[in-house]
């Protein structure tokens, strides 16, 4: 979904306003950054209304005026009828010559607008494809205003040539309907154990850069996927935070142990549990980094001994070790695919395949539990 902004004018048209903006994937660049490009070639008009729309600053109302696309690729003629219906969102008709059955539309809409996504896949329902059949294993996948397609192969030459096979068939495509493509804030990232690097990939005859890691919704991407980059991110954000706020966690607060146990369930931890269930892959050193700071923090809370264990402070507190805390996200997160209506999404939680590598997978952060169990030697030593 492309983020637009929906205006009305005086002409009753609709014009889609669009910031650029860059993420990562194995090939992945902005697509728009056009501003009062009407609809796929299709003018849209609005019915007679007086109430002008704000459908990105202030909303919609109940009631939206019927928008009737005159034509669009020969096919005839289509009526979209458009509601802001609570708990759904909203609700699309479609008609071809005859009215169709109305169905809710489950899905949220990426970055607030109403009609935006409907607008942006008339726009691009006729974007290129990956050719499949010469170079293997492809996935084109979309978000917002961010392109990603993914080749897999054995050889990076072959690789490379798909991406630039697409990349080519895209930028014509992108130049026939003024499409801007940002490329300063576009990437190609190969993920391999290998070290040689690619080739180059080019788009508009200016190559893309191929860095190590790349973010994309706040996840750094290495290229051997060990997420040591983003754990050091997660351990520079989390200390920064954690000495902002250690005047309301030391013991010359005021505030009570559950409402310092407050602050770091609210304020602190979101920091690191956010895409736990994908970094959750890490090594168990890396992941120790962040167990570690969560000792400091229970121990800065209760302003405890020395002596005391790690294990007694998290047992009285109620707190859970991080590496419970990915277990739990992750096995949340595949039962919900599991149970999701959803087709596309429920195959994503599809069987682990076999391992070449003695590799974690996303599979295993569900089904693993207590991997190092932290203090667990210290609790049978206790035990005895």
């Amino acid at each position: 979904m492309v983020p637009v902004k929906a205006a009305y004018d005086g002409l009753r048209t609709l014009e889609v306003l669009g910031p650029s903006k860059g993420a990562v994937g194995g090939l992945l660049f902005s697509t728009f950054g056009l501003l009062g490009v009407s609809v796929g070639g299709v003018r849209v008009e609005f019915a007679r209304f007086e109430a002008e729309l704000g459908l990105c600053s202030s909303g919609c109302g109940n009631q939206l005026p019927q928008i009737k696309f005159p034509q669009l690729r020969d096919s005839g003629v289509y009526e979209c009828q458009v509601s802001t219906t609570p708990p759904v969102g909203y609700t699309m008709v479609f008609s071809v010559v005859a009215i169709s059955t109305e169905h809710n539309v489950a899905a949220g809409v990426p970055q607030g607008s109403v009609l935006g996504p409907l607008l942006y896949f008339l726009y691009s329902h006729d974007m290129p494809q990956p050719d499949v059949s010469l170079y293997g294993k492809s996935m084109l996948a979309t978000f917002a205003d961010d392109v990603c397609v993914t080749y897999r192969s054995r050889c990076e030459h072959d690789e490379a040539d798909g991406i630039q096979d697409f990349a080519d068939r895209f930028s014509e495509w992108a130049r026939r309907w003024n499409i801007g493509i940002n490329r300063s804030i576009s990437n190609n990232v190969c993920y391999t154990l290998k070290r040689r690097t690619p080739p180059p990939v080019y788009i508009e005859e200016a190559p893309l850069p191929q860095p190590n890691a790349a973010k994309y919704l706040e996840v750094l991407l290495d290229r051997r996927l060990t997420f040591a980059k983003h754990v050091t991110d997660i351990t520079t954000r989390l200390r920064a935070k954690v000495a902002k706020h250690c005047w309301l966690l030391c013991s010359r607060s005021k505030l009570s142990l559950s409402n310092k146990l407050t602050i770091y369930k609210q304020i602190l931890a979101p920091n690191w549990k956010y895409g736990c269930h994908i970094w959750g892959l890490a090594c168990n050193s890396q992941i120790k980094r962040i167990q570690a700071i969560q000792n400091k923090v229970a121990r800065l809370i209760t302003s405890c001994e020395w002596f005391v264990r790690n294990t007694t402070l998290h047992r009285d507190l109620k707190l859970a070790t991080v590496f419970d805390e990915i277990n739990q996200h992750s096995s949340r997160y595949h039962d919900r695919l599991e149970r999701h209506r959803n087709r596309l999404a429920s195959a994503l939680n599809r069987p682990r395949p076999p391992r070449r590598l003695n590799r974690r997978q996303p599979r295993d952060t569900a089904i693993w539990r207590y991997r190092v169990s932290y203090g667990s030697i210290r609790e049978k030593i206790d035990a005895l």
